[in-house]
């Protein structure tokens, strides 16, 4: 090979490799402005592992971390097409508060199970937790003796219409302390009444202090929803990558921290002092 010929090939690599880490770091620099924190209605900055629908790429956060924002406020997506309102978020202990209203509910107060939660893998309840179980339209009260039941009365009716109400009319409500209690209590309230929803709830006292339906308020207790940690592999991964000035995502089946520059595995490599979403924490409480 000539000199001439040499210095092309080198000039040509050269120019290569310029390009390939010039589009590398656009790229990585576009993803970095995808994720920026959103705000809905008044919640400000939702980051991963959360997804706000429409206003963020996939890889920004965890599929089963979709959020909805309607009508000014945060619904997480669960099961069978139903969302629940999302009370606060707290990034510095990776938790968060769910209500159990549907987006359809305009009185946050209104707190009427329609479907059971189904806790995701890659989520824990509090040690305090509970459920409140209720049990609609039942044609006997004799079932599951040892299970302490109630007459269930929705928020939702006004005291004037209970006894008009086709909705709760023979429904019944008990609390249940333990969760290995939930199938066997399914398959008997099955064959005498037409529904039951299990929600979570969070107890004042300690689990075991044998409380029951009558010794609680069912109502305040479903207002007050309950809270759920996240975890998995990728949350010290996720920390170090916000401190260092970059934001988290997923792609591929791995963690990603996009930077103003470019991506990377873990951080962007230089510590700033703005925490990001890490010490965020969001209330919602007035909603």
């Amino acid at each position: 090979m000539n000199k001439k010929s040499f210095f092309h090939l080198w000039i040509t690599t050269l120019f290569c490799n310029s390009l390939t880490e010039s589009v590398a770091s656009v790229t990585g620099g576009s993803k970095y402005e995808a994720c920026r924190p959103t705000n809905c209605g008044s919640v400000p900055k939702i980051s991963y592992p959360f997804i706000v629908e429409g206003a963020g790429a996939d890889y920004c956060g965890l599929q089963s971390f979709r959020i909805s924002c309607k009508q000014n406020r945060p619904f997480f997506s669960i099961n069978k097409g139903f969302s629940f309102l999302i009370k606060d978020i707290s990034y510095e202990h990776h938790s968060f508060r769910l209500l159990a209203i549907d987006n359809d509910a305009v009185d946050a107060s209104c707190v009427e199970p329609k479907v059971t939660f189904d806790i995701d893998r890659n989520l824990t309840y509090s040690s305090s937790h509970a459920f409140v179980v209720i049990f609609y339209r039942c044609r006997t009260t004799s079932f599951l003796p040892d299970l302490e039941k109630i007459p269930f009365v929705s928020p939702c009716v006004d005291n004037s219409s209970i006894s008009n109400s086709t909705a709760t009319r023979n429904s019944l409500v008990a609390l249940v302390q333990k969760d290995d209690m939930l199938g066997t209590i399914g398959e008997e309230s099955n064959k005498h009444c037409e529904a039951q929803v299990a929600i979570p709830v969070e107890l004042n006292d300690d689990v075991s202090s044998g409380q029951t339906i009558r010794t609680v308020n069912y109502a305040e207790l479903l207002t007050n929803g309950f809270s759920l940690t996240w975890n998995g592999r990728d949350i010290d991964q996720c920390t170090e990558c916000e401190r260092s000035g970059g934001r988290c995502g997923f792609e591929n089946g791995n963690s990603a921290c996009y930077c103003p520059n470019g991506t990377t595995s873990s951080s962007c490599g230089t510590h700033s002092t703005d925490t990001g979403a890490a010490n965020n924490s969001t209330d919602f409480a007035d909603l």
